[in-house]
């Protein structure tokens, strides 16, 4: 699934791990898996090759987090069997001793892929998720009609956690989203199917369904999220998200006849899934960040691949329907150290250089009255080449990514990515920088731009106005550090 090309010239970078990502400690990581918090903890499963710095046989790994942001490894979790590898999948809590492994397990399914094809499969830990335990009677769901794609379990509870209400799956079936329910997480029934026309998308892969609050206030919505290999820009893998209802048995979008938005207008924003265990009305998620175009050749230290970072999401009521908004959690916030940068007032060219290639950065970009023609450009390189520009004006933000002089990822990483803002709703725009990634936020979250970026040294960051003087006015601008927590 990858174009291949420059995995020569992609040896000769420094590779640099980011701060404030979760990164494997060795090997390969593409989707994340089993997200969930659970005593106080957050736990990240991924898909994950151990041997190799490529996609490979599919194990589960798991890392822990106490703020979403600072990481550590705990390991292997699950390993491929008799039934195959270990494809993508979700974890849940048992509060109620449902699937019979005890009051307050918890209990993973996931796709086993192997000479059955693909089928679902069940894993129980009675010891805070630190071991797990397949289940004897593997696999609990095979396709009825012979499917080559069936896969990417979502699983969560539908009523009372302990109480009445079922267990509720949301799996990827081909070209539809088939629904099951369960009382016991071990035996499924096909409740509903949801199958509009998406041509084009690619594979169908990584399906969510959840509730959000809108507009901050007591009203709720819910979203099916889904990916395909070609549903975002370029032809890059993206995540669709379609608003709409649920009642424990089948999703009814609200506007059949329109085409589910991108959640991310960038390249690298994949296979998104929420954490399960939150607090009732607060909603968070990740995804993988990369893409299959480039994922096998971008630069490797023995270890590739990040998942963005953790995302609040809710949901706000336009003119075209409801949209999914994403913002970084109040947990960057608090790994936020010394101000490197403030600035208010006309922009002039500024430069800020890490002191070394290990850096992340929370900035805020506000612009001025008049930015429509005009508007702020960040531009990560050096004097003589950037290697990425991200140009915001207030109807418009524009990421343009070039390999740096002298080196080549690949032919589909040279691109630009374009996402149109709302004019009425300039605010702030929030960029999140980390070593060798950029998530852009604007729209107040409605826009959301993620792009990967690598260089062979310390680049330094450029801000500056975008035309004449006249037109760019006045620009707020603050500069973070970001620092991660000390683990363990």
């Amino acid at each position: 699934m990858s174009d291949g090309g420059g995995g020569q010239e992609a040896e000769q970078f420094r590779v640099v791990r980011p701060v404030v990502h979760l990164t494997p400690p060795v090997g390969w990581l593409n989707d994340p898996n089993g997200l969930c918090r659970h005593d106080g903890t957050y736990h990240a499963f991924y898909q994950h090759n151990p041997a190799a710095d490529v996609w490979g046989p599919m194990h589960w790994r798991h890392a822990t987090s106490r703020d979403l942001h600072t990481w550590q490894d705990d390991g292997i979790a699950l390993a491929p069997d008799e039934h195959g590898a270990i494809f993508s999948g979700s974890a849940v809590c048992d509060s109620g001793g449902t699937a019979g492994f005890g009051t307050g397990a918890m209990l993973a399914l996931f796709t086993h892929a192997g000479g059955q094809g693909q089928v679902q499969s069940l894993a129980s830990s009675t010891d805070g998720l630190r071991t797990w335990a397949k289940y004897d009677g593997n696999p609990v769901l095979v396709p009825a009609s012979g499917e080559k794609d069936f896969r990417d379990p979502k699983v969560f509870r539908w009523g009372s956690p302990s109480g009445q209400g079922h267990w509720v799956m949301v799996l990827a079936v081909g070209t539809r989203v088939e629904i099951y329910r369960s009382d016991d997480l071990r035996s499924w029934e096909l409740t509903s199917s949801f199958g509009p026309d998406l041509s084009g998308i690619g594979v169908w892969e990584c399906p969510d369904l959840f509730e959000v609050r809108v507009d901050g206030a007591g009203d709720t919505c819910w979203f099916l999220t889904l990916s395909g290999t070609n549903a975002g820009a370029h032809g890059h893998g993206g995540t669709l998200a379609i608003s709409g209802t649920f009642d424990g048995v089948a999703f009814e979008p609200h506007d059949p006849a329109a085409p589910p938005p991108l959640v991310d207008h960038g390249p690298d924003f994949y296979a998104a899934q929420t954490f399960a265990g939150l607090p009732r009305g607060r909603t968070v998620w990740t995804a993988w960040l990369s893409s299959w175009h480039y994922a096998l050749s971008v630069p490797s230290g023995g270890w590739r691949g990040a998942l963005g970072i953790p995302r609040e999401l809710d949901a706000v009521s336009t003119r075209d329907g409801y949209r999914l908004r994403q913002r970084p959690t109040a947990e960057l916030t608090s790994l936020r150290g010394r101000c490197v940068l403030r600035h208010e007032g006309p922009l002039a060219r500024v430069s800020l250089r890490p002191d070394d290639d290990t850096f992340a950065y929370d900035v805020a970009v506000e612009l001025g009255p008049g930015q429509d023609v005009g508007g702020a450009v960040l531009e990560i390189g050096d004097e003589q080449a950037a290697v990425v520009t991200l140009t915001l004006t207030a109807g418009v933000v524009v990421v343009e990514r070039r390999s740096p002089p002298g080196r080549f990822v690949a032919d589909s990483f040279e691109q630009t990515y374009a996402a149109a803002l709302d004019p009425e709703e300039p605010g702030v725009v929030r960029i999140v920088i980390d070593s060798t990634s950029l998530e852009v936020f604007a729209d107040g979250g409605k826009t959301v731009v993620s792009a990967t970026w690598f260089w062979n040294g310390v680049p330094a960051l450029f801000l500056a106005s975008n035309g004449d003087a006249d037109a760019s006015v006045a620009c707020r601008v603050e500069v973070h550090e970001l620092r991660p927590h000390a683990t363990g």
